[in-house]
């Protein structure tokens, strides 16, 4: 089974805060080369 790994960095302007990654993700799972699961 082939696996996958990417860590993504964030500056939120607080202590929390919402950030869209839906770009991030996507670009990831293209990179990663894998065809099919969860992604």
């Amino acid at each position: 089974m082939k696996s996958f790994r990417k860590e993504l960095w964030m500056h939120v302007p607080g202590r929390r805060g919402f950030v869209n990654i839906t770009r991030e993700v996507n670009a990831a799972i293209r990179s990663s080369g894998v065809q099919e699961g969860l992604g």
